[in-house]
């Protein structure tokens, strides 16, 4: 699979131990991987909380690959839902039982950085809103193009984020435009 991809994102959603809360981007160089960002992280908080309009939602971040939405790319975005700024975010291209989810990668407010390291977000990875920035430029400016397209399961209506490419009836890879970016959430 790694070779259909440029770039390479991790995300480590655990809570304690050395890569806890931690993203790592690495670049593919040829057939190496070279390492350009070790940042902190807040993934989900991994309960049920209520919303800002009182509905009891998840806050965990799932595990699994994922791939971004390039009709999903906003330097100035406000969830509605926790109402929240997400700035610099870039959702991922993942649909759960037919819905289109938020998931996604974004920067936070100043007291949100006081938290990265520790599990503190709705479900989004969150990063520093300097590092977001850093991250949505470089993604936007050198990994446009044909990538692989996830499995989607028609009987759940769900994108698969366990690894599975999609291909067509001949066997071949189905790519589609978007970014030449692999995101793991481990």
């Amino acid at each position: 699979m790694l070779q259909n991809f440029g770039l390479f994102i991790y995300v480590s959603k655990a809570a304690a131990g050395p890569w806890a809360q931690r993203m790592l981007v690495y670049q593919k160089v040829g057939e190496d991987l070279l390492l350009l960002y070790d940042w902190p992280v807040s993934t989900g908080r991994e309960t049920v909380e209520a919303s800002p309009s009182g509905t009891q939602l998840p806050t965990n971040t799932p595990a699994g690959y994922y791939e971004f939405d390039p009709k999903r790319f906003y330097t100035a975005y406000r969830s509605t839902q926790w109402d929240e700024d997400m700035p610099f975010a870039m959702f991922f291209n993942w649909i759960d039982h037919g819905s289109s989810t938020g998931l996604a990668i974004h920067g936070t407010s100043p007291e949100g950085e006081s938290l990265l390291g520790m599990r503190a977000s709705a479900g989004c990875v969150r990063l520093s809103k300097d590092n977001a920035r850093t991250l949505f430029a470089i993604v936007r400016d050198n990994f446009k193009g044909m990538a692989p397209k996830f499995a989607f399961d028609k009987h759940s209506g769900t994108l698969m984020n366990n690894g599975l490419l999609a291909h067509d009836p001949e066997g071949n890879l189905v790519r589609d435009a978007g970014y030449s970016v692999l995101i793991f959430v481990d």
